[in-house]
């Protein structure tokens, strides 16, 4: 009875093993062919559309974001070139502007010394304060 039993048992394990090859055999196809030919069938031609469409979207979203950016910085350019200019006019006008004054009141004929002395330190002080 015990060699029967083993003899059984032998077969049983042997079954089990060709089972199991069988099984792991039949992974391997699955993973190999049956997933490649079905992500060939649904997604190759998924991946073909967007590559198709996107790409060429996408390559001309960043051509209009590269003018944009570039009409951005010009006009940043010409507002500060603009403000630059502007600021040394008014400068420029208020320097003259001191100067005239300094020089009228250097010809005036005044006996107020006191008075002329003063004017002539403020115009001093604004002079300091625009430079």
């Amino acid at each position: 009875k015990n060699k029967n039993n083993n003899k059984h048992s032998l077969s049983n394990l042997v079954a089990i093993e060709r089972r199991t090859n069988l099984l792991e055999a039949q992974m391997n196809h699955h993973k190999h062919v049956t997933l490649f030919h079905s992500r060939r069938r649904n997604f190759d031609d998924i991946d073909k559309t967007c590559r198709k469409t996107l790409q060429p979207a996408l390559a001309l979203e960043m051509t209009k974001a590269d003018k944009r950016e570039g009409g951005m910085v010009r006009r940043f350019e010409s507002s500060s070139g603009e403000y630059t200019r502007l600021a040394s006019e008014m400068t420029s006008t208020r320097v003259s502007a001191l100067g005239y004054i300094e020089k009228e009141i250097n010809d005036w004929d005044s006996s107020d010394l006191t008075r002329a002395e003063h004017y002539l330190e403020e115009i001093e002080r604004l002079k300091e304060m625009v430079r």
